[in-house]
């Protein structure tokens, strides 16, 4: 324990020699370091500085120095600590708010006729129309996103909603995903309240691609086919061979086994785009949502995009969320979204 403290007091000591030689140096590193000549001040003057400030630094203020300093070095470590708590703390939200979602999938029966008991005379399995009449909403302190907006899209129809960014498009999907809640208006599929279907039946009746796509560190197949404990490697080869995009995986290493990565990290974007449209297709909807569903996609990739909705707006409804005029090219009817208002363009 005396050695110890022999230890602990030398080195209390060098610390005061080197704090002071510090100090006592500090007048000429100034001079030195700012091309100034002593001629600015007399020699005697700074000596006299110098021996001021030796004088004034006693033991007890360079205790207290100590102090300040070690203070300070724990309060460093502390908030670093802090820091990464809250890195893991969100990344531990993440996590669960995944595992969350996913455990939603497996609930999702890929059969129409899955439907509560009370509605099976009220609603057909065949898809006729959607209807959205005066839909508004609004952040908190902001002007409306929506401001009683209306419009209808049915099976064989492509409908397009442009609007630059921040308009409110986004807004309008995660309604239809049952993830925000208008505040006032009324949507209806084929005549039923959209609030009295359930979340297993309209998942099953449609397919949404969103403006950012989650994929998650698993194969092709994983990533397409989510939750569908009963699909086969066959099954996914008839159905990318069907739509079409067999030609953009065929080059995949392990085929349909090959992993992509934590948010398609190992794929371009185009690939990831295409994994997202054909998981919202993989269930065979009857009606479609897209949000930007040719962004960053290159003119090969776009084109087959777009031939492929022309093909599928036969058997379905369509309705697709743009910024892009090349999107809407193929449309049935076109909205303009600006300032929370829809406006029909053919009035325009």
């Amino acid at each position: 324990m005396q050695r110890r403290q022999i230890i602990l007091t030398r080195q209390k000591r060098n610390f005061k020699f080197n704090v002071i030689d510090f100090l006592y140096n500090l007048p000429q590193s100034f001079f030195k370091t700012h091309n100034l000549s002593k001629s600015f001040i007399f020699v005697n003057d700074i000596d006299f500085i110098q021996r001021v400030i030796i004088g004034i630094i006693g033991d007890s203020i360079i205790d207290a120095l100590i102090l300040i300093i070690g203070l300070l070095l724990i309060m460093f470590m502390v908030l670093n600590a802090l820091n990464n708590i809250g890195h893991v703390n969100i990344q531990l939200q993440e996590t669960i708010l995944r595992f969350d979602r996913m455990q939603e999938f497996p609930l999702m029966q890929h059969h129409y006729n899955i439907v509560p008991q009370e509605y099976k005379t009220n609603i057909s399995d065949i898809f006729e129309e959607l209807k959205v009449e005066h839909l508004s909403y609004h952040f908190v302190g902001e002007d409306p996103l929506l401001n009683d907006i209306s419009f209808s899209v049915k099976k064989g129809e492509i409908v397009s909603i442009i609007g630059k960014n921040g308009t409110g498009k986004s807004i309008i999907r995660q309604i239809f995903e049952k993830t925000l809640k208008p505040e006032s208006g009324h949507i209806s599929i084929n005549n039923l309240d959209f609030d009295e279907i359930s979340l297993e039946y309209w998942h099953n009746l449609t397919g949404i691609l969103p403006q950012q796509i989650r994929l998650f560190n698993g194969t092709l197949f994983n990533n397409i086919t989510l939750g569908d404990t009963s699909a086969t490697s066959k099954q996914l080869n008839i159905f990318l061979e069907t739509y079409g995009f067999n030609h953009f995986f065929e080059a995949f290493p392990n085929g349909y086994m090959t992993i992509i990565g934590e948010n398609g990290i190992q794929i371009s974007e185009g690939q990831l785009q295409l994994i997202g449209l054909a998981r919202s297709l993989w269930h065979n909807p009857q009606l479609l949502l897209l949000d930007e569903p040719i962004a960053k996609l290159d003119n090969e990739i776009q084109y087959f995009v777009m031939q492929l909705l022309k093909q599928l707006s036969s058997v379905m409804g369509i309705i697709i969320l743009t910024k892009s005029i090349s999107t809407i090219q193929n449309s049935d009817k076109i909205y303009i979204l600006e300032n929370g208002n829809l406006s029909d363009a053919s009035d325009t």
